[in-house]
């Protein structure tokens, strides 16, 4: 047999050599993945709804929280569901009749429907349907200036004053080319 010696310096190579391997497949794999979906809470939130038949009516009515941090606007689909969750039929109402909620502060809506429209109803579904602000474009109004007018001498005083010029040009030895006296040094 061979004489073996135990050499603990090599073997913590090894050992970091066959971790470096194990590792780096890891290290590449999740540099592939997707970032981690981030968790968000809800925006709004059903309060207070309440379902009552009034003689031949169903009412439906609640509130919806506005838990973002911005005014919202918007309306309410309410969804009358059999035991099967099927949907027999929707409500649509608008809520705070239309007018905008700040963060914190809770919309109310209220809807009926007549009792033939909600046979074999088992429960309600409330969703807020939040109406985006749409900011209109500015309407530019262009300003009007008076047009300015600039004197127009008559066509028969320019051709007088052409006639003018001419003569004297020509009283000078010149003559009239293009509009312009050309009078030769000779």
């Amino acid at each position: 047999m061979q004489n073996q010696t135990f050499n603990p310096t090599a073997n913590i190579c090894i050992a970091v050599f066959i971790l470096t391997l194990l590792v780096m497949p890891i290290r590449v794999c999740a540099d592939q993945l997707p970032p981690p979906a981030s968790f968000s809470a809800p925006e709004f939130e059903v309060d207070e709804l309440v379902a009552n038949i009034h003689g031949s009516q169903l009412v439906v009515n609640g509130k919806i929280r506005n838990k973002s941090f911005r005014t919202a606007r918007g309306t309410v689909i309410i969804y009358l569901k059999d035991s099967g969750n099927g949907v027999i039929t929707t409500l649509e109402d608008s809520v705070n009749k239309g007018d905008s909620f700040a963060h914190g502060e809770a919309g109310v809506f209220e809807a009926s429907i007549n009792s033939t429209s909600y046979l074999g109803l088992k429960s309600v579904f409330v969703e807020f349907v939040e109406q985006k602000q749409v900011i209109a474009p500015v309407q530019v109004t262009p300003i009007r200036t008076k047009p300015t007018i600039s004197p127009v001498s008559p066509p028969v005083a320019n051709k007088v004053r052409t006639e003018e010029k001419i003569s004297k040009c020509k009283a000078k030895g010149g003559n009239w080319i293009n509009n312009q006296c050309v009078v030769s040094l000779e």
